[in-house]
């Protein structure tokens, strides 16, 4: 299998980047429509936002809107056709923020390219174009 290049995956994570930012401007915009809100309140919807984009992405779809833009999608190393799950995405997300750029340099001592929190989750990134989808698994 070709596995696409860690630019490839850096490119996806600078779009949801700037489309998170887009999500949360537009929220404290909306926020601020309302009136009086408190700033815990504010604080939560943004926090919120950042935390749930990438695990449900991930676990629902296959992929952020970054991944499909750069034609990619997470899926289960063990058979590239299922998608990692709800709960996988929570996990690699988690490690994927806690380990930062040292998860991602890994990927470039691996033929697969894969980073330590795709190591730990038992997730693979491949090309949209080889990964036969299979419903999407919500566990």
């Amino acid at each position: 299998m070709n596995y696409p290049a860690t630019s490839f995956r850096v490119k996806a994570s600078l779009i949801d980047a700037v489309l998170i930012l887009l999500i949360m401007v537009i929220s404290a915009y909306l926020i601020d429509s309302v009136g009086a809100v408190p700033d815990w309140v504010r604080a939560m919807v943004m926090i919120i936002l950042f935390v749930i984009y990438e695990p449900l992405t991930v676990g629902i779809a296959g992929g952020t809107l970054g991944h499909r833009i750069q034609g990619l999608e997470v899926r289960r190393v063990s058979d590239t056709s299922q998608r990692i799950g709800l709960m996988m995405a929570i996990i690699r997300v988690v490690f994927k923020f806690a380990l930062g750029l040292f998860s991602i340099l890994t990927s470039y001592l691996r033929s697969d390219n894969r980073c330590i929190h795709d190591l730990v989750c038992g997730s693979v990134v491949v090309y949209r174009s080889q990964a036969n989808t299979i419903s999407p698994s919500l566990s």
